[in-house]
C-alpha cells in the first residue's frame, strides 16, 4: 500500500518544484510543447496532497491535466518496493481515475543519473513511433534496451497484481504520456530552479 510523506519530510527540492510551477502560473509560460499538447498551453492551476509537497497536479488553459511526481534521486530498477515502482502505480492510478481527460505524468527529479536520461531518450522517441509498436523499438542500443527490459520487467509484475488488472490493457497510453525531467536549482539552465523563498519557515498547519 502507497503512503503520503509526512510533511515534515517534504525534501527542500520538492518545494522548490512547487514554487517553479507557481512562477510559471504567474508569468503564464507556455508550456505545452514540452508535454506534447498544445504549445500555447499555459499553466492555470497547481494543487499538491494535503499532507506533501510529493505530488502535484495542474490545470492548464488547454483543460489539459499534468500528473507529477518530485523525487530528489530514483534507481530505475525492476523492484517491486523501488521508488520508481511508486512512481508508475501513482501514475496508472491517475490514468485510471481521469479517463477521457487529456493528461501528462511527469517524473521530477534533481540528481543527476544516466539510466534515467537514457529513459527519457527511449519514451521521447517512443512518442513518435505508431501506435502499436513495442518500447523495446525505440531502444537503439544496448545501454537503452537494458533500461527498457528492466522497465517491462517492473511493469509486468505490477500486471499480476490485483490493484493493477487494467494495466495491460493502458500499458501503452501510461508509457507514451509519462515524461521525465530534470530540474536543478541554480544550474543557469532555461529550467533551473531559481526562484528564492523561504523554507526553515514552512510548516503544516494545525
Amino acid at each position: 500500500m502507497l503512503q503520503a510523506q509526512p510533511w515534515k519530510e517534504v525534501s527542500v527540492f520538492q518545494v522548490r518544484v512547487t514554487a517553479w510551477w507557481g512562477a510559471r502560473i504567474l508569468l503564464e509560460t507556455p508550456i505545452g510543447e514540452a508535454y506534447g499538447i498544445a504549445a500555447i498551453s499555459y499553466a492555470q492551476r497547481l494543487y499538491c496532497e494535503a499532507q506533501t509537497a510529493l505530488t502535484i497536479r495542474v490545470e492548464l488553459s488547454g483543460n489539459e491535466r499534468i500528473f507529477g511526481q518530485c523525487k530528489t534521486r530514483l534507481s530505475v530498477t525492476a523492484r517491486m518496493d523501488s521508488k520508481l515502482a511508486s512512481v508508475l502505480a501513482q501514475f496508472y492510478g491517475e490514468l485510471e481515475r481521469t479517463a477521457g481527460v487529456e493528461r501528462r505524468f511527469v517524473l521530477f527529479y534533481e540528481r543527476h543519473n544516466g539510466n534515467l536520461e537514457k529513459l527519457k531518450v527511449v519514451l521521447d522517441r517512443y512518442r513518435q513511433l505508431p501506435a502499436g509498436t513495442p518500447i523495446i523499438e525505440a531502444a537503439l542500443n544496448d545501454g537503452e534496451r537494458k533500461i527498457v527490459n528492466v522497465l517491462n520487467s517492473l511493469l509486468d509484475s505490477l500486471q499480476i497484481n490485483p490493484e493493477f488488472r487494467n494495466l495491460v490493457t493502458v500499458r501503452e497510453e501510461l508509457l507514451r504520456r509519462s515524461h521525465l525531467k530534470q530540474l536543478q536549482p541554480g544550474t543557469g539552465e532555461p529550467d533551473a530552479l531559481v526562484v528564492r523563498m523561504p523554507i526553515s519557515g514552512i510548516g503544516h498547519a494545525g
